[in-house]
């Protein structure tokens, strides 16, 4: 698991785009001690859609909520550890970073 000083700071960025065949959608998080995280929500082509915290070159179950009353906030919970993606959709999300961190 991530340790107790792990803390968002702030959105650096936004991207979303097709990787073989994903549909894959990346905010870019500043976190705290200058590392960078990755929020990623990928769609299959099929259900389900996943969701994934990487972070220090290792995926984590992520859940997102979303509040827009009275103000506008993302909440974002990092889960366990995950060890298995799929090697399509695992070399999709690496496409993607790497494409989206050029810019």
């Amino acid at each position: 698991m991530l340790d107790s000083s792990y803390q968002i700071v702030s959105a650096i960025d936004n991207h979303q785009g097709v990787f073989d065949g994903f549909n894959i959608n990346g905010v870019r998080y500043q976190v705290v001690k200058g590392a960078r995280g990755w929020h990623l929500t990928v769609f299959p082509g099929k259900d389900p859609v996943n969701v994934y915290w990487f972070y220090n070159h290792r995926f984590y179950a992520a859940k997102v909520d979303i509040e827009t009353e009275p103000i506008s906030r993302i909440s974002l919970e990092v889960c366990e550890e995950i060890t298995f993606i799929p090697h399509e959709e695992r070399t999709a999300i690496f496409k993607a970073i790497a494409e989206w961190e050029k810019h």
